[in-house]
């Protein structure tokens, strides 16, 4: 098996050489990730920027994430958020996911919110949950954009049926105050136990006073004292710690 591969990369390597776009993309991956020969950043690089240099999308969405983390090469954040636009500008969504980051954060170019957000809303509409969420909280910060807390909601709900648990609390958040959407409890406490059920500590602690008092379901003290006992348990979120200690106390 790892003749072949060696054979393989001969192969790959004698058409890279002569302009192949596809076996310089092939070329770049055998080096990155050491199949037929030592792991090469340096040489994987080297490869990928050929493939990407004739517009291989993949090719220069690595390009982008080999110079943002120094593989292969000293880190560059200008030429990492290069490769990144051309690769998003072909539609690839990790590539826009990224761009978005850098202009968010100010790296290899100036903090730009409204493009930040530009292009997290680009990968988010191909279904990357990171970047749904990202447009949650920028809708509803009013980040790069007037606030909307009714795009926020829309966002996270999407984010938030892919299991992404902390968007998955934030629709619970909103149902619970009528942000972006009529005030419904039945939907909060879904949204929350959906949270709970990943071990989000504030969403275990208000599934638990929810199913306390009987708001969004009836009341049900089992349910009740199985969510805060989950959240009494969590250290690491003082808050809920000690709010849901405290309803145990009184109710149990």
């Amino acid at each position: 098996m790892a003749e072949d591969k060696e054979n393989n990369l001969t192969w790959y390597e004698d058409a890279a050489r002569q302009g192949d776009a596809e076996a310089q993309f092939r070329c770049g991956w055998m080096y990155y990730k050491g199949e037929g020969t030592a792991a090469d950043k340096e040489q994987a690089l080297y490869w990928f920027e050929k493939a990407a240099e004739q517009g291989d999308a993949e090719a220069r969405c690595n390009c982008g994430l080999m110079y943002y983390k120094g593989e292969g090469t000293a880190a560059d954040k200008e030429k990492s958020l290069c490769w990144f636009e051309k690769a998003a500008g072909q539609g690839g969504a990790v590539a826009q996911f990224n761009l978005g980051g850098m202009y968010y954060n100010g790296e290899g170019t100036a903090t730009d919110k409204a493009k930040a957000l530009y292009w997290f809303e680009k990968a988010a509409k191909q279904g990357n949950a990171e970047a749904q969420f990202n447009c949650g909280v920028m809708y509803a910060k009013g980040e790069g954009t007037a606030a909307d807390k009714k795009k926020a909601l829309y966002w996270y709900e999407k984010a938030a049926e892919q299991g992404y648990a902390i968007a998955q609390f934030n629709c619970g958040v909103m149902y619970a105050k009528g942000e972006g959407a009529a005030e419904d409890r039945e939907k909060a406490l879904y949204w929350y136990e959906k949270a709970a059920e990943q071990g989000i500590a504030e969403a275990q602690y208000k599934c638990g006073r929810m199913y306390c008092t009987g708001e969004g379901a009836a009341a049900d003290r089992a349910k009740a004292k199985l969510w805060l006992q989950k959240a009494a348990e969590q250290s690491e979120n003082e808050y809920a710690r000690k709010e849901a200690e405290k309803l145990l106390r009184e109710y149990f």
